[in-house]
């Protein structure tokens, strides 16, 4: 028994030894504290607050009391409500014609928490840097991504910032929960500019879609070097949130106290105004009549990229999804829906042919495959628009 014992010790010394020597004793400490990344992160990281807009504007409602029955494939129908009860849900919004048709909430959550996004909060970065475009800040996204990071590795050369949006940079990162490996050092650790100046590539850039973190935080730096001064919240609340008029205010997750914005995962703020982010991509680009991002960027940014529909991981090909835009995915090859999708079932589904947006949030996805709350949020709107 005694000698079992010092060997699992010892073994776990050794594990613990090789952690620190590859992701660092930030990361290792980060790693061991908080575990698996969750919703509530943002209340443990260090982060940047931003505001409310100064000008807030609440949703128009025509909240009629329906609570419509929805089921997803081979289960019974069940009220909407219900379903948000029993899947690990903490928010769920249907908005048609710019009203609130239906709100949810649960797990003890109301219109005010706030949640992290997780790669949500990628489709968002990339209306940042359609913003840049606009402001005349970056000047195009055919621009080699060493324009702004010269220190990359030769093998960058070739690439530009449309292969970044597109994830087709041809990088080494590898996306999955290794401990020791490249995404979860980006998640945990708190040197982040060094981190993705080590990034490498082994393919041409504009051959194969892979999905990457690492492509967006590249594209967060570049953007980051553009803004000069002002940092990446700052340039959200400025650009985004101010006009957008929204409600409440949020954190976006740095690496550590006044570092750099965890751009691909850890925006944090409330269902209704993420809504907000919906119905300007629904709307061409504008808030209530104000051009606030060009309608060709949204345009460009929500349209499916051919290349992707022949190089789509698994859980994508069992998924409603057609293929991949600038940091949105593409849900249909007919219609313009897309939707910006974060881990343990976070959505921002935009439906233009209905005039509707939903929003679900929680902190797991319930049971339910991507597939399945498509098809949720589909039905709800059937229901709520007729």
């Amino acid at each position: 028994m005694w000698r079992t014992l010092a060997v699992a010790g010892a073994i776990g010394i050794l594990f613990l030894a090789v952690q620190v020597m590859t992701i660092g004793p930030t990361a290792t400490y980060r790693v061991l504290r908080h575990g698996d990344s969750t919703i509530g992160d943002h209340a443990v990281f260090p982060g940047r607050t931003f505001t409310a807009s100064s000008t807030p504007q609440s949703w128009p409602e025509r909240l009629t009391g329906m609570d419509p029955l929805v089921a997803s494939s081979g289960s019974e129908e069940s009220k909407l409500s219900d379903l948000v009860r029993d899947t690990d849900t903490i928010a769920f919004l249907v908005i048609i014609d710019g009203e609130l048709r239906f709100e949810s909430y649960g797990q003890g959550h109301g219109p005010t928490e706030i949640s992290q996004l997780f790669s949500v909060s990628k489709s968002i970065v990339s209306l940042l840097v359609g913003s840049a475009i606009d402001d005349g800040l970056i000047a195009s996204v055919d621009q080699p991504i060493t324009d702004y990071l010269p220190e990359l590795k030769s093998g960058f050369r070739l690439v530009t910032l449309r292969d970044l949006l597109r994830m087709t940079s041809g990088s080494t990162y590898v996306e999955n929960d290794n401990p020791f490996g490249e995404h979860v050092r980006f998640n945990y650790t708190d040197r982040l500019e060094r981190e993705i100046l080590h990034i490498e590539t082994s393919s041409p850039p504009g051959e194969l879609f892979q999905y990457r973190s690492g492509d967006n935080a590249m594209l967060s730096l570049a953007l980051d070097r553009a803004l000069g001064e002002e940092t990446i919240t700052e340039y959200f609340q400025r650009r985004l949130w101010d006009p957008l008029g929204a409600e409440t205010g949020g954190i976006w997750s740095l690496d550590r106290d006044g570092g750099m914005e965890r751009s691909w995962c850890c925006l944090a703020t409330t269902a209704r105004d993420l809504a907000r982010v919906g119905q300007l991509v629904l709307d061409g680009g504008r808030w209530r009549g104000t051009q606030v991002i060009s309608e060709d960027w949204i345009g460009t940014s929500t349209t499916a990229d051919l290349l992707t529909q022949d190089q789509l991981p698994d859980w994508f090909r069992e998924s409603p999804l057609h293929s991949y835009g600038y940091q949105w995915w593409v849900v249909s090859a007919d219609r313009r829906d897309v939707a910006a999708i974060g881990k343990d079932g976070q959505y921002l589904y935009v439906d233009p042919a209905r005039r509707a947006v939903v929003v679900r949030l929680g902190w797991s996805d319930g049971g339910l495959t991507t597939s399945e709350w498509i098809e949720v949020a589909s039905q709800a709107i059937d229901h709520l628009g007729s």
